[in-house]
């Protein structure tokens, strides 16, 4: 919801209109809401895979796994949205200029964002 809506009245205003630091909000939170979505669906479609292709395996799907699979999303999305807050690269508009996301293409070692 944060992200689209900032989104929209930025396509409305036809340019990201929140400045740096709301660039590092909304680049984190839409970043963080889309690896935790991703993220997600693997952990189902494993858990799914393991019901389905190996029914009779010695794996029981039991809390500690059910844990495992609510908690890994959030730690590969911090894993991704943190390090651009932190200093490890930077959050920059992209696209229409109108949203912002992790800077992904520059090569400049000002940014730290080379191996990122």
């Amino acid at each position: 919801v944060f992200g689209s809506s900032v989104a929209f009245y930025a396509f409305y205003k036809k340019y990201f209109v929140f400045g740096p630091i709301g660039c590092k909000i909304e680049g984190f939170t839409s970043t963080i809401g889309g690896m935790v979505s991703l993220w997600s669906l693997a952990v189902v479609a494993l858990e799914r895979w393991l019901v389905i292709c190996k029914p009779l395996g010695n794996f029981t799907f039991k809390t500690p796994h059910a844990i495992a699979g609510c908690i890994l999303p959030w730690c590969m999305a911090l894993a991704a949205g943190l390090p651009p807050l932190l200093g490890w690269s930077r959050y920059i508009p992209e696209g229409l200029q109108c949203s912002c996301g992790p800077d992904w293409y520059t090569t400049n070692n000002k940014f730290n964002n080379e191996s990122y």
